[in-house]
């Protein structure tokens, strides 16, 4: 028996359509796991970058310490340096009074009563 003729012509209409969905799909394929490729690329990237940010973490957290110790023995420093220098500042100040309280008022200076 003998198909008729529009039979013929709308499987092959089928079957060109069919085949530009499958090509479609296949395009859409291939943008789909190129996108996928490039997300795992990325991820590799940062997670070498985490990594590597987890290895140096351990020495900087001990300079970080060390900073921290430097830091509170400067503190000390400056704090007994200031000690110092007002310590200074008061004697200093006691041996001005000392010597004005020893000029005579022609500018000689008297002998002084205690020793200094």
């Amino acid at each position: 028996m003998v198909q008729p003729a529009y039979k013929k012509r709308s499987h092959g209409v089928e079957a060109n359509d069919a085949i530009k969905r499958a090509g479609i799909a296949d395009n859409a394929h291939e943008k789909v796991l190129h996108k996928h490729s490039e997300l795992i690329e990325k991820h590799t990237v940062q997670e070498r970058s985490l990594r590597n940010h987890i290895d140096r973490l351990p020495s900087l957290s001990s300079v970080t310490r060390q900073g921290d110790a430097d830091n509170a023995a400067s503190s000390w420093l400056v704090e007994e340096v200031g000690i110092s220098i007002g310590e200074l500042g008061n004697s200093l100040k006691r041996r001005r009074w000392r010597l004005r309280a020893r000029l005579k008022p022609n500018g000689v200076v008297a002998r002084a009563k205690y020793p200094t």
